[in-house]
């Protein structure tokens, strides 16, 4: 089954979604109780996001070893970024976890009127943030979570 969300960023997680589909306000919770033991009307059910999805066609099409050459090796494939601020060309950008904020934002075009960066959200608005200090750390789970943030 493939299911809508509320619309909203706060929707996005896994018990946002069971409760959007289930009828309920879609907010977020701690967990456990897991989907895979307790999700959709409280069966088991797997729960992923449209940007997990879309690399199924790729994997199933090129192979697993296609899809591990990008990223690294603890955390292979694409991500999706949002860049946006006060950039010269904000927007969503897919590349290889490993890419740096520094090699984003030359994808968004660099700071808008060569303006410093200040801080940046390396997740949504609930991660902690970085500074321009971070700008060179790889994204990858791991790598966020060294620098104390998701």
């Amino acid at each position: 089954m493939v299911a809508p969300g509320a619309g909203a960023y706060i929707g996005g997680g896994g018990p946002s979604l069971r409760d959007s589909v289930e009828g309920g306000r879609g907010h977020p919770r701690r967990r456990p109780p897991f989907p895979a033991v307790a999700g959709l009307y409280a069966s088991p059910t797997v729960v992923n996001n449209v940007e997990t999805i879309c690399n199924i066609p790729y994997i199933i099409d090129r192979g697993v070893d296609w899809f591990r050459q990008f990223g690294t090796e603890k955390s292979p494939g694409f991500k999706v970024f949002a860049v946006s601020g006060h950039v010269n060309r904000p927007g969503i950008f897919e590349a290889p976890l490993g890419i740096t904020m520094r090699e984003l934002l030359d994808y968004a075009g660099g700071m808008r009127d060569g303006r410093p960066v200040k801080f940046w959200l390396p997740g949504g608005s609930s991660v902690p943030m970085l500074t321009a200090d971070h700008l060179d750390v790889p994204m990858t789970y791991e790598e966020m979570a060294a620098a104390g943030t998701m």
